[in-house]
Parts: structure tokens; C-alpha cells; sequence
């Protein structure tokens, strides 16, 4: 038996036909699996693939939506979703009452009876129509992203998208850095509320550098030798002394910001 034949010889033996949202909330554009079996005049499953038109009609019997997919049928079963050929709006379901699903199979006639939608796309869009009017109320967001307010403890950082929060804005919370340069004169690892460390002078008699008058020699950032002007810090009259430097003007390096920490 040819192609040709086979499908123009197609029994009505489309059986459990169902429709039914993804198990998320319905979303524009809508995705409807629908599931079916096929067999040719003999009862025998078909193998292959088949062009398959669904249609959408509304109570008049008008075309108000078609699709036109080649699907894989596998020992006679197939799934395909309607709307993944052509957009699918959700919003036909607001539009439209009533709707019935016809099907045709290669150059066959349309199968009859057309199938009833039954209500589970309705509800499905009337949920999600729900969703979008109380949306329109929390400015743009969607009320199943909230946490209710007795539910402490119930928000972790995992549901937090990355930079959602401006931790800089809490008020009190303190930058924690990491010291990174492993020419500070603080051991590499070390957390400080400090955005810079002092670069280690320990071995700075080694230098063998020349410095100009005013100058003294230093060990910058990266361990190399150079100059910097001395300079002393002179406290005003009545103000505390200085916290301590270990070694008076010399470069101070960068530390890395690792977090914060809140207040309690």
C-alpha cells in the first residue's frame, strides 16, 4: 500500500484527544499538547510521518486559528503541541466562548465530529487573567513572587537574583574586604573592613634604588622598589592622634570587597 493511499484511506479512529495547559502558568504565547492514535482501514497502527492540520473553530463554525504540522507517529500514537508551528494567543480563549478542535490527516476529509474544548484552556487563561489584574495592581510584579509577611526566614539567597539587592543601600551594613596582594603587609586571606592594606616594607633595606631629596625608598603593590615622598601627618590642636602606621607614606594597595555584613 502507498503513501497516497494510506492516507487517503484513513479510518475516524482518533482516540483521547486531550488538551490541557503546561503545568506553569499559562503564558502568551499558549503551547496544547494534543495526543491521538491512528490506524489505516486495516487497524493497523501507522508509522512515519504525517501532515496534520489542527483548526480552531468558534460557535459559527468560523476559522479562527490553523495550523498545519508534519508529526512523528510512532507505532500509531502521537503528541503534538498546538501553537508550536504557529503563535497561539491565550487570549483567543477571552475572545471566543466556545471552541472545537477539527483535525485533518494528510488529504483526508477533516475527522468529524470536531472535538469540544471543554474548559481546562478557559480556566487555565482565566487564572492567568487573574494573575495579570491583581499584576497591574502590585506595579508590573506578579503576586506569586511575594512572600507573605509571617513567613519569616522563608526568603533565602537562592531566590535572589544576582545584583537584585543593593546591599550598599541597607542601612548599616559594613563592606567586608579580602586582602588579595600578597606584597601587603597583612598575609593574603585576611578579611578587614579596610579598602586597602600597607605594602610590606620588611625587606625595603635591600632597595638599591636612588631617591631624590624628600624622597625616601619604598616597596610599592608589587613588591618592586621605588620612591615616595615623606610626609608627616600633624594632628590639629585638640583633635586624637592618628591611628598607627607601620610604615609612615608608603603605598597602600587594593583589597578585594567580598560582601557585607547586615545589621542584626
Amino acid at each position: 500500500m502507498n503513501t497516497s493511499k494510506l492516507l487517503t484511506s484513513l479510518a475516524a479512529a482518533l482516540a483521547a484527544t486531550a488538551l490541557a495547559l503546561p503545568s506553569a502558568l499559562a503564558e502568551t504565547p499558549a503551547l496544547y499538547p494534543v495526543q491521538g492514535y491512528l490506524t489505516d482501514t486495516d487497524g493497523e497502527p501507522i508509522d512515519g510521518e504525517l501532515d496534520i492540520r489542527f483548526r480552531l473553530y468558534d460557535e459559527s463554525e468560523n476559522d479562527v486559528f490553523t495550523e498545519l504540522a508534519t508529526v512523528n507517529i510512532d507505532n500509531g500514537a502521537f503528541t503534538h503541541y498546538v501553537g508550536s508551528v504557529e503563535t497561539l494567543d491565550a487570549e483567543l480563549f477571552a475572545q471566543y466562548t466556545e471552541l472545537s478542535l477539527g483535525i485533518k490527516v494528510g488529504t483526508d476529509s477533516e475527522m468529524s465530529p470536531r472535538m469540544a474544548l471543554g474548559s481546562v484552556p478557559y480556566a487555565a487563561r482565566a487564572t492567568t487573567a487573574a494573575i495579570a489584574d491583581v499584576a497591574v495592581a502590585l506595579d508590573g510584579f506578579n503576586p506569586v513572587d511575594f512572600v507573605p509577611r509571617d513567613e519569616a526566614g522563608s526568603i533565602t539567597a537562592g531566590m535572589l537574583a544576582a545584583g537584585a539587592v543593593d546591599v550598599d543601600a541597607v542601612d548599616g551594613a559594613l563592606p567586608i574586604y579580602r586582602v588579595t596582594n600578597g606584597y601587603c603587609d597583612v598575609r593574603p586571606g585576611t578579611l578587614s573592613f579596610n579598602t586597602k592594606c600597607y605594602a610590606n616594607q620588611k625587606h625595603v633595606g635591600s632597595c638599591n634604588n636612588s631617591c631624590a631629596a624628600g624622597q625616601v625608598q619604598v616597596r610599592g603593590c608589587d613588591g618592586r622598589c621605588t620612591c615616595q615622598t615623606s610626609f608627616i601627618i600633624l594632628p590639629c590642636p585638640g583633635c586624637p592622634s592618628p591611628p598607627p602606621n607601620p610604615w609612615p607614606s608608603v603605598p597602600q594597595c587594593d583589597n578585594t570587597l567580598v560582601g557585607h555584613i547586615l545589621p542584626q
